[in-house]
């Protein structure tokens, strides 16, 4: 027998195996997986469908437009896990397993309507009103809570924020952006950076059993050629 036939069918053979335990607590092959309907994160869905792929199963998307109601659809186990949150909101939720690695780190800043100033400082003046969601404010560092002293106004869309600054309803707005600044925004808003926030993909707990095989689907497919 050809050694390296051999070799490689014992291989096959322990994957297998391994796989096999994970396999057998799910009753279905296609899981339901929340998500964001925005560019930055939709991206993503491609590499973590391969992931799942990789372990055999087959992935329905959700889009859910509210980060809170997502969590509650997570929680009630209405879906089985969502593409991709912050750590800090996750750990919200009882029922949320948190995957390393991170799938994006994402730049949180100050978008200023020009000629208004455009400092740090904006956050700790009383009298600047800014728009955010809720999600941006619970993921804001612990040790610069107290720098918030500015009027904020909550939502629970990230495009509706965008929309509210674009039409000059609000003077200010945090945001998050994975990368560099897009060029149309440098030229119509001034901005800071404030610091950065990592996005995770997100199971819930009843499918725990998964999370080191996925995790080593993901870290594989990430280290894939995109393109």
């Amino acid at each position: 027998m050809n050694t390296r036939y051999f070799f490689g069918k014992v291989k096959l053979l322990l994957f297998a195996l391994a796989l096999w335990p994970a396999m057998a607590h799910c009753s279905d092959t296609t899981l339901r997986i929340g998500y964001y309907p925005h560019y930055q994160i939709e991206k993503y869905r491609s590499l973590i469908e391969r992931s799942y792929q990789r372990l055999g199963f087959d992935i329905q998307f959700v889009a859910i437009v509210s980060s809170q109601r997502s969590l509650l659809e997570l929680e009630k186990g209405n879906i089985d896990a969502e593409l991709m949150r912050s750590a800090a909101t996750a750990s919200e939720c009882g029922d949320a397993v948190i995957l390393e690695p991170p799938l994006l780190t994402a730049q949180v800043m100050l978008l200023c309507k020009q000629p208004a100033p455009c400092t740090p400082e904006v956050l700790s003046n009383p009298e600047n009103t800014v728009i955010a969601t809720n999600a941006q404010l619970k993921y804001w560092p612990a040790d610069k809570q107290d720098e918030l002293q500015a009027n904020l106004v909550t939502i629970e869309n990230v495009q509706s924020v965008y929309g509210m600054f674009s039409q000059g309803r609000y003077d200010y707005a945090l945001v998050s952006i994975e990368g560099n600044t897009p060029p149309e925004m440098q030229v119509s808003f001034s901005h800071v950076n404030l610091h950065q926030v990592n996005g995770y993909h997100i199971l819930n707990r009843k499918y725990e059993h998964l999370s080191a095989l996925l995790t080593d689907a993901i870290k594989a497919e990430m280290q894939q050629p995109q393109g």
